[in-house]
């Protein structure tokens, strides 16, 4: 009886998408400055991945490994891929996980945070299960049909890229909501069945969760966006002012190496937190029991 009290309590709980949003974004200033250098770590930390990864290139092309798809050769790109997709799992989840037990434990985000291996339930295994229904299979064919359309010449540029990328996005925001809330689950309650949990809370919820991750997101790709078309327009002048080869690469490197990976895990930690914040509006607390009880 008691069970299905709080079911049926949180079934009915609608979700509020505004004060979420903005309670995530509150914690997220508040303690910007520990949120910053967990960026910058991990920013700094792909960025230097990624120097091995092209020497890795260099040695497949001579051992002929080259990995090619109609006739062309794209070992960098699944190269660079594996290593940024390694960098953002791993530094997205200690983010993730420093931010849920600052807002779980009601204390301070530490900057060691960024680094911690924290070990919390089943949340890793977690990760890698949302990771591969949500990131890794629309990544996998929208990737593998721009390659196919780029190298075949079928469609126009702006079709393929516009189109695929809307598909990759419809697909996140259709099945991220139905399994997000299992990370915080795997990683705050021990005994519970994360994926089946997770699934029970969403009723009636499942479209506002949706709702919240786009608003959430939303300032965030518009920064990645405004960075990739101003990025363009700031080089071209560079050049035209025939600045030396070594200045443009160092503002290369800064820009894209760091600022770009620092946007990538500022959206991953943003959408992280909105989680965490709808996880506390969806999942049964003491007082809720005491209420039952009383």
């Amino acid at each position: 009886m008691v069970a299905e009290t709080l079911s049926e309590s949180q079934r009915l709980l609608p979700l509020p998408i505004w004060r979420t949003c903005t309670d995530a974004y509150r914690h997220l200033w508040q303690y910007r400055w520990t949120f910053f250098w967990h960026l910058f770590t991990w920013a700094i930390l792909m960025w230097i991945a990624r120097i091995p990864a092209q020497l890795l290139t260099v040695v497949a092309g001579f051992a002929g490994l080259a990995v090619t798809i109609s006739g062309r050769d794209i070992t960098d790109y699944a190269i660079d891929l594996t290593v940024s997709i390694l960098c953002l799992l791993t530094g997205g989840g200690l983010m993730f996980l420093s931010c849920g037990r600052a807002i779980m434990f009601g204390r301070m985000p530490r900057i060691g945070d960024a680094v911690r291996p924290f070990r919390m339930g089943s949340f890793w295994r977690y990760l890698m299960l949302y990771w591969l229904i949500v990131n890794l299979v629309p990544t996998v064919a929208v990737q593998g049909l721009r390659t196919y359309f780029a190298f075949e010449g079928i469609g126009t540029w702006w079709l393929n890229y516009y189109g695929f990328l809307a598909a990759y996005w419809a697909w996140a925001v259709a099945a991220a909501p139905t399994i997000v809330l299992a990370l915080p689950i795997a990683a705050f309650e021990p005994h519970a069945r994360p994926m089946r949990d997770g699934w029970t809370r969403l009723r009636g919820n499942r479209l506002r969760l949706a709702a919240l991750g786009v608003a959430v997101a939303l300032p965030i790709v518009a920064a990645e966006l405004i960075f990739e078309y101003g990025t363009d327009l700031l080089f071209d002048p560079l050049s035209a002012a025939n600045w030396s080869l070594f200045g443009q690469y160092v503002l290369n490197q800064v820009l894209t190496g760091l600022l770009r990976g620092m946007l990538s895990f500022l959206l991953i930690l943003v959408m992280g937190t909105s989680v965490l914040f709808a996880y506390g509006h969806l999942s049964p607390r003491f007082e809720h029991v005491a209420r039952v009880f009383d």
